[in-house]
């Protein structure tokens, strides 16, 4: 089986986890922010490169059954962005003002 890791053009962390790999034994190959490998399912050694590298800014997600995507999960507090407490909705302050409103909160 042949799984797909995007790093989202960062070749850097694409190489990283070429290295890691290739020294636990997997066959992998690059090209440019996509690693490919020839193994079994390798979920479990993602989340085990993100842990035994001290990546905690990365995140592993499944676009399919052979494609993961391994990128940095930016926080919408880090963007100047704000949640809405009843919906989960992200917008900015001012945006999240004139939200609120459908929620009747701001008479």
């Amino acid at each position: 089986m042949t799984y797909v890791v995007y790093c989202v053009e960062d070749e850097e962390i694409a190489r990283d986890l070429e290295n890691y790999l290739s020294k636990h034994g997997f066959k992998v190959e690059i090209e440019g922010s996509l690693v490919v490998i020839h193994e079994k399912e390798i979920k479990k050694e993602l989340e085990s490169f993100i842990k035994d590298t001290n990546k905690i800014e990365y995140e592993v997600l499944r676009s399919d059954p052979q494609t993961f995507v391994l990128a940095k999960m930016l926080r919408p507090e880090k963007l100047n962005l704000q949640r809405c407490e009843f919906c989960g909705r992200i917008a900015s302050e001012q945006e999240l003002f004139v939200h609120k409103k459908t929620h009747g909160i701001g008479f």
